[in-house]
């Protein structure tokens, strides 16, 4: 059986017991989460994990395992690919985020020191180039240049977003 990405929409606020109930029944989940430190008024620090798509929840699992999540209680529907072909019965396909991209995404957010962000796909992106010094040394997007002087690395997961952490054009090459 072939197993993919798939987007899973829950409900508000579920998000980390969603996946940690898909986790615990064996499934395959990734929450895209970055640690955060929050000052508060009185001068105390917290570091929390700041969820970066709320309301969504990547799953790898099959066509059958994809219609036994969507009976769990918190998810209440799978996004579908609005650009893809109608069937016959005038529906759009499920959505599918390929492997590489999650990998691209997972990579991104290990590093604790780039903060990452999530921007609408409407981002206008540059050249594709690599990222040949630093901490996301190896990762591959395109540019993206602020009209402030400020450039971004952006990757891009199919149907859904693109994924931005800043870097400096000197620790760049053209591909």
């Amino acid at each position: 059986m072939i197993r993919n990405w798939y987007i899973a929409i829950v409900r508000n606020n579920t998000e980390m017991s969603s996946s940690n109930k898909l986790q615990s029944l064996g499934y395959e989940v990734f929450l895209p989460t970055q640690k955060e430190i929050s000052f508060w008024k009185d001068g105390r620090k917290i570091e929390h994990s700041r969820i970066l798509l709320p309301g969504i929840i990547f799953i790898h699992i099959t066509e059958k395992q994809r219609m036994e999540v969507l009976a769990l209680p918190n998810i209440k529907r799978f996004m579908v690919d609005r650009a893809g072909n109608t069937n016959a019965y005038n529906r759009q396909p499920i959505a599918v985020v390929p492997s590489e991209q999650i990998e691209r995404l997972r990579f991104m957010l290990g590093d604790e020191k780039s903060t990452v962000n999530i921007e609408p796909l409407n981002l206008k992106t540059g050249d594709k180039v690599r990222v040949i010094r630093g901490n996301l040394r190896g990762l591959e997007g395109n540019v993206y240049q602020e009209p402030s002087g400020n450039s971004y690395i952006v990757i891009r997961l199919d149907n859904l977003c693109c994924a931005s952490a800043k870097v400096s054009l000197k620790d760049v090459t053209l591909i």
